[in-house]
């Protein structure tokens, strides 16, 4: 079995968010979302499925060259970012990309000019650690 990323890929210019959203359309896109997430479930091919907040919220952090900085904002400008994903294990790339033309991606991207595809990626060099009882860093005793 193979780890994908389904990825919902979200516009730049308009950054939608549930608080943008008309609300009768919000609430078929998370209907939507959780049919999904349940067929995935049941299929067995869930391994993580998640949404983001928008660029605007993020900080980067930039570790060169010996001390971290961190600075408000994203580090790069771009027409599309990464909205939500959904890590799935699958037999192989087509059985992957099934699932993706399954998602419910298309209720996102912009509202005027092309639509934003989403995609299907294979992951490699995956680590998943034992689940940490904290929120963070210095919960685990670091």
């Amino acid at each position: 079995m193979t780890l994908y990323l389904l990825s919902v890929p979200h516009d730049s210019e308009t950054e939608p968010t549930m608080a943008t959203m008309d609300a009768a359309e919000l609430e078929a896109t998370l209907a939507a979302v959780g049919a999904f997430n349940a067929t995935l479930e049941a299929a067995g091919a869930l391994r993580f499925a998640g949404g983001l907040h928008p660029p605007s919220s993020a900080t980067t952090i930039d570790g060169a060259p010996d001390v971290p900085t961190t600075t408000p904002g994203p580090f790069v400008e771009a027409p599309e970012y990464l909205g939500g994903m959904w890590v799935i294990e699958v037999d192989d790339e087509e059985a992957a990309l099934e699932w993706g033309t399954r998602a419910p991606h298309r209720r996102w991207g912009p509202r005027r000019g092309p639509r934003v595809p989403g995609r299907a990626g294979r992951l490699t060099g995956t680590h998943e650690g034992p689940r940490p009882q904290g929120r963070g860093p210095s919960s685990e005793g670091a």
